[in-house]
C-alpha cells in the first residue's frame, strides 16, 4: 500500500475540488470464493454546487448514472456482474450505492483506491496509476485468502526539500475537508487468523481515512504533509500517529476463516 502522503498526493490529482467524497466499498467474499462488490459514494451539496459553476451552462451534475455504473462490471474481472443501484439523497449531499456480483475472486481486478472504479458527476473519471489487488482463494476448512498487493513507492528525498508552503497547505486542508475513504473485506465465517493490521470479526480493513479528523490537529498534519519517510518502517510510525487513518502497509495479508 502507499504510504499516506503519497495517497494525498493522489486523492488532491484525482479529485480537485471535489475533494470530499466520501466513499466506501466493502468486498464480501462467500466461503466457496464468490460474492459481492458494494461500493457508495455521496457527494456534500458545496461540492456539488463547485462541480455546477464549471459545468457547461451551468448544468447540475448527474451524480446517479446507472448505465455508467453497469458498464462498471466489465472492468471488474471476469464473471462480475451488475446487481442493482440506487440513487442516495439527503440533506447533506446526493450519491448512490451499487451492487456488483462475482463468481470467482481470484479473477477480481479490483483497483486498491475505490476512487478509481467509480465516475464523478457528469461521467468525470476517477483516474490515476491503477494499484490493484492480486487475489488469491483457496476454499476449505479453513479457506485460506491471500490479498497481494503493489509494494509502497517512495520518493527520494532531496537535500533542503522544506516541502509545501504554508498557502499550499492551506488549499490542501480545504480540499481535503469531508474527504472519507473506507476499502475492505468481509468474510463469510469467523476469521481464524489474519496478518491484517486491521481486523475485527470478520472484517479486513485495508483502508479507512477519515481527513475530518486528521484535519483536526493541524500540526499533525502540517507535520505529516511535509514528511517524506524512506521505508516501509519509517510509514507505518507516520500514519500510527494519525487519528483518523488506518491503512494496511503489508504486502500480502492473509486470512483464514471458517
Amino acid at each position: 500500500m502507499k504510504p499516506l502522503c503519497l495517497i494525498l498526493a493522489a486523492f488532491l490529482a484525482i479529485f480537485g475540488l471535489a475533494g470530499c467524497f466520501q466513499m466506501e466499498r466493502v468486498i464480501k467474499l462467500k466461503p466457496d470464493g464468490s460474492g459481492t462488490i458494494e461500493e457508495t459514494m455521496m457527494i456534500p451539496k458545496a461540492a456539488l454546487a463547485d462541480f455546477q459553476k464549471f459545468a457547461p451552462g451551468n448544468k447540475p451534475p448527474d451524480v446517479f448514472d446507472e448505465d455508467r455504473l453497469k458498464q462498471a462490471a466489465g472492468k471488474m474481472g471476469e464473471g462480475v456482474t451488475f446487481v442493482s443501484a440506487k440513487k442516495m439523497s439527503s440533506d447533506a449531499g446526493e450519491g448512490f450505492s451499487v451492487v456488483y456480483a462475482f463468481t470467482d475472486i481470484n479473477k477480481l481486478k479490483i483497483d486498491q483506491n475505490p476512487g478509481d472504479s467509480m465516475s464523478g458527476p457528469g461521467g468525470t473519471p476517477q483516474g490515476g496509476k491503477k494499484d490493484p489487488f492480486v487475489f488469491h482463494f483457496t476454499p476449505g476448512q479453513p479457506a485460506v485468502l491471500r490479498i497481494s498487493m503493489p509494494p509502497p513507492q517512495f520518493k527520494p528525498a532531496k537535500p533542503g526539500d522544506a516541502g509545501p508552503d504554508d498557502a499550499t497547505l492551506r488549499m490542501m486542508q480545504q480540499m481535503l475537508k469531508d474527504l472519507k475513504i473506507v476499502s475492505a473485506i468481509e468474510v463469510g465465517g469467523a476469521i481464524s487468523e489474519s496478518n491484517a493490521e486491521y481486523h475485527d470479526g470478520s472484517r479486513v480493513t485495508f483502508m479507512d481515512v477519515d481527513f475530518n479528523k486528521v484535519l483536526a490537529d493541524p500540526a499533525k498534519f502540517k507535520a505529516m504533509i511535509k514528511a517524506n519517510p524512506q521505508t516501509i518502517e519509517e510509514a507505518k510510525k507516520l500514519i500510527h500517529g494519525i487519528e483518523g487513518v488506518k491503512i494496511e502497509t503489508a504486502p500480502e495479508v492473509t486470512i483464514q476463516f471458517q
